[in-house]
């Protein structure tokens, strides 16, 4: 599989390259998900465990740094603006997600801090529905059975031990109103606002 993704990744690569275009031409390559293949015991998608929700996103292009790796919170709501902004397009009604060009041009960019992961789709009774908020060292997740599983993917990227029972309540109160904001925020403006806390 991915093989074949590098090998028409080169075709088009090499098509821009032949038409003299590669120089002013964003390339963006990404998944729409994960898969597990036998990780917390299951195989599958659309579940909120890292194999199944982080995937890569890699762009190049002009002013993209070469080589750059940015560990920050995106989604995939974030490549429609960022292709709009590149190609000075007009949107005709608001749009989800946010423009990533920032990130690679600056360090120093202000930017999200946590993310909704969610899941209402399929059937319940292979995968009950849920909403989850990742941020960058926690994942709490909120089933739709009434389970909450919370995991410090700092400690335990593998995401193997729930600590939702024996977490600080504190945090667990934190990081659920957080959830909260996200879900119920509405608009750009305070969507941005839930997401950097």
């Amino acid at each position: 599989m991915l093989e074949g993704s590098a090998a028409a990744m080169r075709s088009v690569i090499d098509a821009l390259r032949k038409e003299r275009v590669l120089g002013k031409t964003y390339v963006i390559f990404l998944s729409d998900n994960g898969y597990l293949l036998g990780e917390h015991r299951i195989a599958g998608k659309v579940l909120p465990y890292e194999e199944s929700s982080r995937v890569p996103l890699v762009v190049r292009g002009p002013g993209v740094p070469k080589g750059q790796t940015i560990s920050r919170l995106v989604a995939t709501n974030d490549v429609a603006p960022t292709i709009t902004e590149l190609a000075r397009a007009r949107r005709k009604s608001p749009v989800d997600g946010r423009f990533l060009a920032p990130l690679w041009r600056s360090r120093q960019t202000a930017w999200r801090d946590a993310l909704m992961v969610e899941n209402d789709l399929g059937d319940p009774s292979i995968f009950p529905s849920y909403e989850a908020v990742r941020t960058d060292r926690y994942l709490y997740v909120e089933w739709s059975t009434g389970d909450r599983e919370l995991y410090d993917t700092a400690s335990d990227p593998y995401q193997m031990e729930n600590l939702y029972d024996r977490a600080d309540s504190a945090l667990i109160s934190s990081l659920a109103k957080r959830l909260k904001e996200i879900r119920t925020c509405s608009g750009r403006v305070s969507c941005q606002e839930a997401e950097e806390g």
